[in-house]
């Protein structure tokens, strides 16, 4: 449209791009130092709580949503389930976790 400034419009895209990027690298941990621990070891043991705790479905949204990084809406897509079903399954996920992990250590 005649009436709009263009360019202020293109910068404003620019910007929420590089805001974008930013905050996704925000959730990126790096760290130099693995030699006190097998990362290897520690993704087996997550595994295998994961496992235990929670069913395949389960598994499925909290890894796609907590280690994958996707949204509940991308998932539902990815899964083809409705997103309040996607939302529902991940909350009551973190809860089974949390009542597996208590006992656990309760042991």
């Amino acid at each position: 449209r005649d009436d709009t400034n263009f360019s202020a419009w293109m910068l404003q895209i620019a910007k929420n791009l590089a805001f974008n990027h930013l905050n996704k690298a925000k959730r990126v941990v790096a760290t130099d130092d693995f030699s006190t621990y097998s990362v290897d070891a520690k993704v087996d043991e997550m595994t295998e709580i994961l496992n235990k705790a929670l069913s395949l479905d389960e598994r499925q949204v909290v890894v796609l949503h907590a280690v994958a990084g996707y949204k509940h809406r991308e998932i539902a897509q990815i899964v083809g389930k409705p997103i309040g079903t996607v939302t529902w399954v991940y909350k009551n996920a973190l809860a089974k976790l949390k009542k597996y992990l208590t006992q656990e250590v309760g042991k």
